[in-house]
């Protein structure tokens, strides 16, 4: 009966609450003259009110069956998915290419623009796991005490991220190198060599960086720029410091109770993608800091739900799958609490469930599928002990 019926009740409950929470504030921030007095934003209203429906009904059935589907199933597809995902990368960029566009992120799939760089953070999730359980249970210890190893981890992600970089989309491309990073920390790869690995990258690429642009062009390069503009966004208001000095404003006014849904005076232009990269200080400024709060205890309990399968579970795959998507919701939701209060650089990070975006959400729901289905197995393998 119970292999039946089991669920994990806070799991569920903190995802419904989070979508719920973003059903609300995307309406709320769409109602906004930023959007209505706009020319240039009134397709994206009509686009928001005709395919937010269509996004939630399509993330329900795919957490649906995410959470219908065994846990082998991924494990059999992380590799293939993998390719997918490089592929479709590679088929943006030469789209984009073909079409002169400087900027190309999405596949046109009719009800939804698709980015695949959002499909290549859970593949990263499954190709470590899947990857790193491979070379345990056929003991190749050397795989993790060696530079070889990491590098072998490294590679795929890193082509991910490379093409994810270039597309340009510069937040994705980093979060995808930063949750490998995590994952691998905490798996048996020897950390010493997991952390010059990555100042080997980081080095690599500042070079190139700087040999491509020279050095006047790599202090006026976008990370350069990025942070500049967060150290004192009020003197660079015009080359973006306006809209983070705004997103501040939002939690001034929020208070602690707020002004009320519906009610911000920040979403009308003076915050430009506050349904996306900003949808946090929009909560912030219409429900206080009670809301905002209310938000981030969500993202903890998912944390702690997460971390407590993880610890519980045997098999290694199960073990840094849970672990996987439960840094990808809590990684995603630190940044972007941090992008919006001032202490990070702005990079496009999405607030889960919450803000716009429809491969963000339905992402998300296969994620929040298959961690309820790592807690089912979680508590049926730990009665099946007991009993």
């Amino acid at each position: 009966m119970l292999r039946n019926r089991y669920i994990d009740g806070w799991l569920v409950l903190s995802f419904l609450l989070l979508v719920g929470l973003g059903a609300v504030f995307i309406l709320s921030a769409a109602s906004s003259g930023g959007f209505i007095n706009n020319p240039y934003k009134k397709n994206e209203l009509i686009n928001i009110f005709i395919r937010e429906p269509i996004i939630l009904t399509v993330g329900f059935f795919t957490a649906l069956v995410s959470y219908l589907l065994p846990v082998s199933f991924w494990k059999r597809i992380a590799y293939p998915l993998a390719g997918v995902v490089i592929l479709l990368l590679v088929v943006v960029l030469v789209v984009s290419w073909g079409t002169g566009k400087s900027v190309a992120r999405w596949i046109n799939l009719g009800f939804i623009n698709f980015q695949p760089s959002e499909l290549a953070k859970l593949s990263v999730i499954l190709y470590l796991a899947y990857l790193l359980s491979i070379k345990e249970k056929k003991r190749d210890f050397a795989f993790f005490k060696d530079y070889k190893g990491v590098l072998v981890a490294v590679s795929i992600p890193l082509i991910m991220a490379i093409l994810v970089f270039i597309e340009p989309h510069k937040g994705a491309a980093a979060f995808i190198l930063l949750l490998t990073f995590f994952i691998l920390a905490v798996s048996k790869i020897q950390f010493r060599k997991l952390v010059i690995v990555y100042l080997g990258i980081v080095l690599s690429a500042l070079l190139l960086l700087i040999a491509y642009k020279g050095i006047d062009g790599f202090l006026k390069s976008y990370f350069v720029k990025r942070i500049v503009i967060l150290i004192n966004p009020t003197k660079h208001r015009d080359e973006g410091g306006f809209q983070i000095e705004q997103a501040r404003n939002s939690f001034i006014r929020g208070g602690l109770i707020g002004v009320g849904i519906g009610n911000s005076m920040q979403k009308k232009t003076y915050v430009p993608e506050i349904h996306t990269d900003f949808i946090f200080a929009l909560i912030a400024e219409e429900t206080g800091f009670l809301g905002a709060s209310l938000v981030f205890f969500l993202f903890v309990v998912i944390f702690y739900r997460g971390m407590v399968i993880t610890f519980r579970l045997r098999e290694t795959f199960d073990k840094l799958l849970a672990v996987g998507i439960t840094l990808f919701f809590s990684l995603q939701a630190i940044l972007h609490m941090a992008i919006n209060l001032l202490l990070f650089p702005p990079t496009g990070i999405t607030l889960p469930f919450i803000s716009y975006g429809g491969s963000s959400f339905i992402v998300s729901s296969i994620c929040a599928g298959i961690l309820l289905r790592l807690s089912k197995e979680m508590r049926i393998k730990s009665l099946q002990e007991v009993l």
